[in-house]
């Protein structure tokens, strides 16, 4: 019998700056709301969501960063705009 061997994931470093930098934000009270995806080592994914009081600003940010992500990731047809892609 073959015994497969545990792969540890690797964490992403700019995962953990984006995550640090919006933890500072959220404890000096900048960050009321948060709405996000996130995909996991194991190829599930996942989303949550707090509006802090402004559910429709955070819907159009949502649409926003859906087109960057299909502009970055998913259309190849388009320049990849650094400002916006890992």
């Amino acid at each position: 019998m073959i015994r497969m061997q545990e792969v540890k994931p690797t964490p992403n470093p700019t995962v953990i700056s984006m995550l640090e930098e919006l933890l500072a934000e959220a404890e000096t009270g900048q960050v009321q709301g948060i709405a996000f995806a996130g995909s996991l080592s194991n190829a599930a994914t996942f989303n949550q969501f707090v509006t802090g009081g402004q559910a429709m600003a955070l819907v159009g940010e949502i649409a926003v960063m859906q087109r960057d992500v299909i502009d970055c990731e998913i259309d190849i047809r388009r320049k990849i705009l650094p400002e916006y892609c890992e």
